[in-house]
């Protein structure tokens, strides 16, 4: 079986599991989901399948790198992603390790190390490409047009992430927990203002391999944005009912990152 395939398949089970998680938020743990589809199935299901992915990101990122020249200025960003990615799925192998075993995913955990740390590798690539393109004459925008992305995202911050972080931290908590839960989505939100910067440098390519590549990394960013500001909720606050919402907003996040990188793969190829 091919890569491609291998990919392809997981990114079908991936989604799978996904539409099975809104069916199980809308229905509860009955019926199906409560004889067959049990939460311990479906969480062994979503980690093998976020683990898969992650894998296939990184070996994505990695060959994109390799293909370049060693003068190239890309290869930099590639190299930075890869190790990123390479963190993530390090992190997501330890929770999928638990999650096997014992059906859950505990919090904090040895892979929060892993994710917190691949975090600012993910971020500096991101500006790393934005350099590239500049290098290469592409519109990039002025540092004035950055500025106000920073600050349209910021405020799109204050108004989601703000409302919703209050409450967690006024739950309480051990530090590293009320840390991390401040941290992910603190993270996330810094990463969606050079990714925005990069999709409005393809947005005149769209329709094309190098627009959908930087849209597909976009949509991962923003799906696991929710997934972290869902997990925040479900962590602190007990909302046991978000719990599917969340897996289901990673396992969309990470096929965006597998698609992602294989697009830009296939274009180092060509």
């Amino acid at each position: 079986m091919t890569l491609r395939r291998v990919q392809l398949a997981f990114m079908v089970l991936a989604l799978a599991v996904t539409v099975l998680y809104v069916g199980r938020t809308i229905a509860g743990p009955v019926g199906i989901y409560q004889a067959v589809l049990t939460d311990g199935l479906l969480v062994r299901l979503a980690g093998l399948a976020k683990l898969a992915l992650l894998i296939l990101a990184y070996v994505h990122a990695q060959a994109t790198a390799g293909r370049l020249e060693a003068d190239n200025p890309a290869r930099a960003p590639w190299r930075l992603l890869a190790l990123a990615l390479g963190g993530f799925a390090l992190g997501q192998a330890v929770l999928t390790s638990y999650q096997m075993v014992r059906g859950l995913s505990p919090f904090p955990s040895l892979g929060d190390v892993f994710f917190v740390a691949g975090y600012p590798l993910l971020i500096a690539s991101f500006f790393g490409f934005i350099r590239t393109y500049r290098e290469a004459g592409y519109p990039v925008g002025s540092a004035g047009e950055h500025t106000l992305i920073a600050a349209a995202v910021a405020v799109l911050a204050g108004l989601v992430a703000v409302p919703i972080l209050r409450p967690v931290i006024a739950a309480g908590g051990t530090p590293v927990q009320l840390f991390l839960n401040v941290a992910y989505p603190s993270f996330d939100f810094v990463l969606l203002v050079p990714m925005i910067t990069l999709v409005r440098v393809a947005w005149p390519f769209r329709g094309g391999a190098i627009f959908n590549a930087w849209a597909a990394i976009l949509g991962g960013v923003v799906a696991i944005c929710a997934g972290d500001l869902l997990f925040a909720w479900f962590s602190m606050l007990g909302s046991v009912h978000l719990d599917p919402l969340l897996h289901g907003a990673y396992l969309v996040g990470y096929v965006c990152f597998a698609l992602g990188t294989r697009l830009h793969r296939d274009l180092v190829s060509a």
